[in-house]
């Protein structure tokens, strides 16, 4: 067979198709079956995408913070000092929680230090907050532990609350970021990997605000320092031990590490000394008289 008898053994194949052996009435029965397997399987690969589509859609919803990134300018926290005192939560494990509200009406709230230990922590959930004690070194190692009764169920609790605890102890380093005129200070707390699991802000109330806000602006003649409710009640006059505890039973319902202030009111040498907590009531503690100047701090004495 030569070159030419190939070509025209090609082109008669290609011109002339197979003898159709297929049942025609079997093929439609049997490519409806196949089309309806295709157009299932169709569906399902569309409402995978259509899943995997949802997935991102949630994944960069405005009200999330998957991927909180921490200031060049951040510095590592190497000693309990540095972040003793009241921080407000905006995320916690990759949750935007600014809008999140306790049973009091707060905000998920972290409190260094407030217990008057300088290695204690707490931590609001819905009713009932979670306590412990950390531990940071000066590499920068972070470590939260919480105490024995420190964990409590809150049964009241709604469908969702920011998981303060765990943030808390998968922590294993903490930076803080410094106030600039556009933002307040910033503390971070790190997992191993150093992603954040809990970003806070400061805390920005001071004493004088407090004062002012418990016992009007005119009234007070000297504000601070800032304490806690806790402290407050704790406050003892005089002996034998404990002597005599003029705020033991004040602020019903607020938590140890809630925000107070120590404040003097009055004039003409006699002046008041008061506890106040934020958004709560004041409680006296002692009257002096004859003092030539207004007085500041906790009362330690009694004249």
């Amino acid at each position: 067979m030569n070159e030419t008898d190939v070509r025209q053994l090609l082109a008669t194949a290609v011109a002339r198709p197979a003898p159709d052996r297929l049942d025609v009435d079997a093929a439609v029965r049997s490519g409806r079956r196949r089309r309806r397997v295709r157009v299932g399987t169709t569906l399902a690969a569309a409402a995978a995408v259509v899943l995997l589509a949802g997935v991102v859609v949630v994944t960069a919803h405005p009200g999330r913070d998957t991927s909180p990134t921490v200031p060049a300018e951040s510095g590592l926290v190497t000693s309990a000092g540095q972040i003793t005192g009241r921080w407000i939560a905006d995320s916690m494990n990759g949750q935007d929680v600014t809008a999140f509200r306790d049973d009091y009406g707060q905000p998920a709230v972290a409190t260094f230090g407030g217990t008057g230990t300088p290695t204690s922590w707490e931590a609001t959930g819905y009713c009932l907050p979670v306590t412990g004690d950390f531990t940071v070194t000066d590499t920068g190692v972070f470590h939260a532990e919480p105490s024995a009764d420190g964990v409590r169920n809150c049964p009241n609790a709604p469908g969702w609350t920011p998981n303060q605890l765990q943030a808390f102890t998968t922590a294993a380093s903490a930076r803080l970021t410094p106030a600039t005129n556009t933002r307040l200070e910033t503390l971070a707390l790190l997992d191993s990997r150093g992603i954040p699991v809990a970003v806070f802000h400061r805390y920005g109330t001071t004493a004088a605000q407090l004062c002012d806000a418990a016992l009007g602006a005119g009234a007070v003649v000297s504000a601070g320092p800032v304490t806690t409710a806790g402290q407050i009640r704790s406050f003892h006059l005089g002996g034998p031990a404990p002597g005599a505890q003029p705020a033991k039973d004040a602020f019903a319902g607020f938590p140890y590490s809630w925000p107070a202030a120590w404040c003097w009111a009055g004039g003409n040498g006699t002046y008041t000394s008061y506890g106040v907590v934020e958004s709560g009531p004041s409680v006296k503690l002692i009257t002096v008289f004859g003092q030539t100047t207004p007085r500041s701090g906790p009362p330690t004495w009694i004249k």
